[in-house]
């Protein structure tokens, strides 16, 4: 039996993929700021000032009016208070040590303040109703009853709620939790990363709750970043590290969105000077000119390091199909690379990984980032 069909459309547009209306409203930021809720995460050793910066991001989000509360898992609160003077925290109550179930409570405070935003508005829609019911009194519909209306007025009080019917921005920071039992396989923490964006249900939509991670130690023999997180991460921030076989391993991991070659040079660019680091923004919005930045505050582009010219690109634009160059020939480039360099007997330590290739190719060199000015465009928004 043949199925017949009056949809003469071609292929291409009966059976693509159509973004359906609803969901959560997304969180507006500056245009050359990031999306939110966001998973961030900062390997940096220790004294590399990876508190301070992220703390100072958290300044930035409470400036622009996008934080509401911060949640904080530390075991170092105490000698590093002074970073989060002024920022909505709550000592008593948000200030949790790295204890097994530290992500059940973070998920267990937002889904409350899912369950007040969600009261609040029922509430609301209670009380529009019995203003139109006053507003309507001796009419039809309306109340009639004498001195019903005084006696209602007086034990109805419009509703409230502290962050003025919006859903709030809730941001939990892990800061120096490695190889504690907030990190352990047994807790949730790697339930809460996947599921970050839909933890506390409203009739509107999730709250949700951005995650913020700094560690010493992208991997390590026990106690390493699960892979989870490394896996959900939308906003990934690495600092100096002297460690090759790290930064292969980090490399390795961007690879389907930016080659090995070219994280290396990004890297030697951004992190040139004292506390600062490469940002590397997985979830960009359109209209940004890279997804490299140096610090939260400049714009690593094409003129810094010629070889991300194609990656850098604003979505959209078009490029020409010799120029393309796809996730899976990215790939056989990074495994490339890696046989080369056990065939050669390097190990990442003694390997250059700035070196020009032989015979020509993209400038990642010291000497050919230097000749390219260091021409950084810094981004207008909110600063450092």
């Amino acid at each position: 039996m043949t199925n017949k069909s009056s949809d003469k459309r071609p292929m291409s547009s009966r059976y693509a993929v159509e973004v359906l209306p609803g969901g959560s409203d997304p969180v507006e930021t500056p245009d050359d700021f990031f999306k939110l809720p966001f998973v961030m995460l900062s390997v940096a050793k220790r004294m590399s000032g990876k508190t301070c910066s992220m703390s100072q991001f958290l300044h930035i989000l409470n400036k622009m009016g996008r934080l509401d509360r911060v949640i904080l898992v530390s075991p170092t609160y105490e000698n590093n208070k002074h970073y989060f003077k002024g920022l909505p925290l709550n000592e008593e109550e948000d200030v949790l040590e790295p204890t097994l179930d530290a992500a059940d409570k973070i998920m267990r405070i937002v889904e409350e303040e899912a369950r007040v935003y969600q009261e609040f508005h029922e509430q609301m829609k209670l009380w529009r109703e019995i203003q139109r019911l006053i507003g309507n009194k001796g009419k039809k519909g309306g109340l009639n009853a004498p001195g019903l209306v005084d006696e209602v007025m007086q034990h109805v009080e419009k509703p409230t709620h502290k962050y003025g019917g919006r859903k709030p921005v809730v941001v939990a920071f892990f800061d120096d939790c490695q190889n504690t039992a907030a990190f352990s396989t047994k807790s949730s923490l790697s339930y809460m990363t996947i599921k970050h964006r839909h933890i506390g249900k409203t009739s509107e939509g999730s709250i949700g709750v951005s995650l913020m991670y700094a560690c010493q130690n992208y991997t390590s023999a026990s106690g390493g970043i699960p892979k989870t997180i490394r896996g959900n991460t939308t906003i990934l921030c690495v600092f100096k590290n002297k460690n090759m076989k790290e930064l292969d391993i980090i490399a390795e991991e961007c690879s389907g969105e930016v080659d090995v070659d070219t994280f290396m040079a990004v890297h030697e660019a951004a992190t040139e000077g004292d506390y600062s680091f490469l940002t590397i923004d997985l979830n960009r919005k359109s209209t940004h000119p890279s997804m490299f930045r140096k610090c939260w505050n400049e714009w690593i582009t094409a003129q810094v390091v010629p070889s991300i010219d194609e990656l850098t690109d604003v979505a959209g634009d078009d490029k020409s199909p010799e120029k393309k160059q796809t996730k899976k020939d990215k790939k056989k480039t990074t495994r490339a690379s890696g046989d080369k360099r056990k065939r050669s007997g390097a190990t990442p330590e003694r390997e250059n990984p700035f070196k020009k290739p032989v015979g020509g190719g993209p400038y990642t060199g010291n000497k050919q980032l230097a000749k390219a000015g260091r021409a950084k465009q810094k981004c207008p928004g909110p600063q450092m």
